[in-house]
């Protein structure tokens, strides 16, 4: 995988921002934000579910 495999498009509806998250294609779509701003909040939401996934890899054993 790439380091810096993010992508982000600007559409005429907002932005959209993709990137390989452990293994698996994530997109997510921002309305009314800035490209700064999606980044940042795609970042927490990148962050959440990793922690999320973790959590259930725990419950599981």
């Amino acid at each position: 995988m790439r380091k810096n495999s993010m992508t982000i498009e600007k559409l005429h509806s907002g932005i959209k921002i993709s990137d390989m998250v452990d293994g698996q294609f994530v997109h997510r779509n921002y309305i009314g934000y800035s490209a700064t701003e999606a980044k940042k909040l795609f970042r927490e939401y990148v962050k959440t579910l990793k922690a999320r996934r973790k959590n259930d890899e725990n419950f599981d054993k």
